[in-house]
């Protein structure tokens, strides 16, 4: 038997651990007969980690498999709301986790933070910059779900056309999550990435991206990376008076 692992990325903040779960998956291989286990990583550094842990597997780099979605979503707009309306568009969404991956030092300040940058820019060129904080949990407010997606326990489909639905009601995505990072890359969305905490986000995107210059044409494919939510308002700020948003 063959197990092959989608691309993922490796970490652990307790190398003990890491080893003891690395000699349950080698004895799980050596005790099935004829089994193969093949791991892909969407890392660089987790290759490579991988390699040192797991030297019993056939460890492979690997791009995210959201990637493989480009050319399908290059289409999308927007999907029907709730009730079939059209979702109301804002210039900036703000895509953020609360969860221990967030590099964000104080979630509770972050309307804050975002609403004194915004009022000082609107006192210095009068252009009131809308917005809104919505994280994957509301991605269905954008999308009305026919019954026949809610049957099975997990419809791609679905979930794909809401979260499209969702990312495209704005001008511009200021996120640190990886998939929204590669969503609004693929519907060449401009979009601001802050990184999470192991840098997932950049690692994930220099393994699809180091194989052409083209990818990595941060200017033209309208794309930045920032380390501070502050820095990811001014970008966005800024790619809304570049692009003419």
């Amino acid at each position: 038997v063959t197990v092959v692992s989608m691309p993922q990325s490796l970490w652990y903040n307790n190398e003990t651990i890491a080893k003891i779960h690395a000699a349950m998956f080698k004895s799980i291989v050596e005790r099935t007969p004829n089994a193969k286990l093949v791991l892909t990583w969407r890392q660089l550094d987790s290759f490579e980690k991988a390699k040192k842990l797991y030297p019993f597997a056939d460890n492979r780099l690997v791009p995210d498999m959201a990637f493989q979605i480009g050319p399908t979503l290059r289409h999308f707009g927007h999907f029907p709301g709730k009730r079939g309306t059209k979702p109301k568009t804002v210039d900036i969404h703000f895509l953020l986790r609360k969860d221990k991956e967030s590099v964000l030092q104080n979630p509770n300040l972050t309307t804050t933070i975002i609403d004194t940058i915004l009022r000082a820019h609107k006192d210095k060129t009068g252009r009131n910059v809308t917005y809104l904080i919505k994280d994957w949990a509301f991605r269905n407010d954008y999308y009305d779900e026919p019954e026949v997606h809610r049957q099975p326990p997990f419809d791609y489909a679905a979930r794909l056309e809401s979260a499209a639905s969702m990312m495209s009601s704005s001008r511009v995505i200021v996120s640190d999550r990886l998939h929204a990072s590669i969503l609004a890359f693929i519907t060449f969305k401009p979009h601001v990435m802050i990184e999470q905490s192991y840098g997932k986000i950049k690692h994930t995107r220099a393994v699809a991206f180091n194989v052409s210059e083209d990818c990595r044409d941060a200017e033209a494919l309208r794309y930045a990376q920032v380390k501070s939510l502050e820095e990811g308002v001014h970008k966005a700020i800024e790619f809304l008076e570049k692009y003419g948003l």
